[in-house]
């Protein structure tokens, strides 16, 4: 299933959308290609505002998606890019004739081929930049770096304030006022300590505070659910954990949906 956070963006993927688009627009305004020196620099600006802005939510999101698929085929990435913007420029033309009609009443009528191949020009180059950037700063991990190890030990102030049954596995922690509860697999206990002293004292045991009350290890992840932009994990024992608002898109650029 994908990862439809990652796809659609959330609020600093629409950021950058957004400052591309304004970008891309003024640039090609300033540059005036293809002739476009003839009309004057606000009309310009104006129009390539519109033909951006019409057009962005029938790039970049699309685009997600294909490469999210072509990762899951195992498709060069350069590929997939230049096929989905080349595919995608398509309905971009499609939306802009009617834009440039409506912002240019008396412009001569365009010949849709043309000015097909004039879009992909501008496109193509910016988008597959675009893109691969994204995603070599902002992409979770690939699959294969995924695997989770096994838990580390806890440290020892915390695994000396426990009970001996419970192992030294510990799979997550959950605040409860001025007591910490920690979870192994095999069971919980109480412990009088505040959550984030507990936390501290994780040392190097990977993993993430999930919410306010709850501290998780990654190797103890056994599903993450999805239900509209609330996020759910299930560890290893079936304890079933909320996640925040908050955390939920720092997991998921963590690479925590990917299971």
């Amino acid at each position: 299933m994908a990862d439809w956070g990652i796809i659609v963006g959330d609020r600093r993927a629409w950021v950058r959308d957004i400052s591309l688009t304004a970008a891309f627009s003024l640039f090609y305004a300033l540059l005036a290609p293809f002739g476009a020196n003839l009309m004057p620099l606000q009309e310009r600006v104006l129009l390539c505002l519109a033909l951006g802005f019409a057009n962005m939510a029938l790039l970049w999101p699309p685009m997600r998606l294909a490469l999210w698929f072509g990762d899951r085929a195992k498709l060069p990435e350069l590929f997939v890019l230049v096929v989905g913007l080349t595919l995608l420029t398509l309905p971009v033309t499609l939306v802009s004739i009617p834009v440039v009609r409506l912002m240019q009443p008396a412009a001569p009528k365009a010949d849709p081929v043309a000015v097909y191949f004039l879009i992909l020009t501008m496109v193509l180059p910016g988008g597959v930049a675009y893109m691969m950037i994204e995603r070599r700063l902002l992409r979770p991990r690939p699959a294969a770096e995924l695997v989770a190890p096994a838990p580390a030990p806890a440290p020892a102030k915390l695994l000396a304030a426990m009970s001996p049954r419970l192992g030294q596995e510990v799979l997550a922690l959950q605040g409860e006022d001025h007591y910490v509860r920690v979870h192994t697999p095999l069971g919980s206990e109480l412990l009088l300590m505040r959550l984030r002293d507990a936390v501290a004292d994780l040392g190097g045991l990977e993993g993430e505070q999930v919410h306010r009350s709850w501290w998780v290890a990654r190797g103890a992840v056994a599903a993450v659910r999805a239900n509209g932009r609330r996020l759910t994990l299930t560890l290893d024992n079936g304890l079933e954990v909320p996640v925040s608002r908050q955390a939920a898109s720092r997991i998921r650029r963590a690479g925590w949906m990917e299971r």
